[in-house]
């Protein structure tokens, strides 16, 4: 049986060293997209956030009081080998701060 090594790298996002306009941004489009998730069509996000969240995101199975993970596009500033794919980002809020998880195959 031929198994593929899957790696997840969870980075913190450093929310301290952003400017306050930029906290205030993250802030705005992580709640945004879970009030889009939920139905809140008029949910004031980018168009690249909805789509993320119309491809990846199950809304007939949600769970009450539970944050869904903000799919988002990287551009990693550390090398990603030629034979490995990236298979996933996401941002995860975790106590008030933020996580980019990268998952490479």
């Amino acid at each position: 049986m031929n198994r593929t090594a899957k790696k997840t790298v969870v980075a913190k996002i450093l929310t301290d060293d952003l400017t306050q306009s930029k906290h205030e941004a993250i802030n705005h489009e992580y709640e945004a997209f879970q009030r889009y998730i939920r139905g809140d069509d008029d949910a004031n996000l980018y168009s690249a956030t909805k789509q993320c969240a119309d491809t990846y995101v199950d809304t007939e199975n949600l769970r009450d009081g539970h944050e869904y993970p903000w799919f988002i596009p990287i551009q990693p500033h550390d090398e990603i080998p030629d034979e490995s794919d990236v298979k996933d980002s996401k941002i995860v809020r975790k106590d008030g701060s933020f996580y980019a998880h990268i998952t490479v195959q």
